[in-house]
């Protein structure tokens, strides 16, 4: 006879001191700036196991992030943001003047707002995304980094300022991209 850990999938926030220590597993998994997982470094091929803890991802109250998986949690070594944003899709044919929506890399969508994104001082972009989900509580969100092949589709929004910096042009307004606006990585 086999017995089964009932599925558990918490809601809101949760502390590690909540978690029994041998649930609590540490020094396994990574996560790359680039969305890829890493188990004991090596990287994690199969996809539908990266989509999985992508899915499972969740912040502590400690603003630490743990895969959950039943009553077991991982710990996760983040390189960058813990998601990211993968495709940006356009509802319309001008992306000028189109909603936008945020493909993030657990297969989740979101829409995405012009105004959202943030520039780091090394220039990398970001969005917050999944407010209220994903073990932020209800007035908190996460941070996304915006992967290559979604900064291609944003490509014909960008132009460079007089000043030389970089903004972002939709549904005619322009949107300046200045380093160095990310200073916290969980509250909104």
């Amino acid at each position: 006879m086999t017995s089964s850990i009932p599925p558990y999938h918490p809601q809101g926030t949760e502390t590690i001191a909540e978690i029994p220590a041998h649930f609590l597993v540490d020094g396994y998994l990574k996560l790359r700036a680039d969305g890829t997982w890493l188990f004991r470094g090596e990287k994690i091929e199969h996809r539908g196991l990266q989509k999985f803890l992508s899915r499972q991802l969740r912040r502590t109250e400690e603003g630490q992030y743990w895969v959950v998986n039943g009553p077991q949690r991982g710990l996760v070594e983040l390189e960058d943001a813990p998601f990211v944003v993968t495709r940006i899709l356009f509802a319309g044919e001008d992306p000028a003047t189109a909603e936008m929506t945020a493909c993030l890399n657990d297969d989740s969508q979101e829409p995405l707002l012009a105004d959202s994104l943030l520039m780091s001082k090394e220039g990398v972009l970001y969005t917050r995304v999944k407010r209220g989900q994903a073990g932020a509580a209800e007035a908190q969100d996460h941070l996304a980094r915006i992967s290559g092949n979604a900064l291609i589709d944003l490509e014909s929004l960008f132009v460079e300022m007089d000043d030389g910096s970089i903004a972002l042009q939709h549904q005619g307004n322009t949107y300046r991209l200045e380093r160095d606006h990310i200073k916290e990585t969980h509250t909104g």
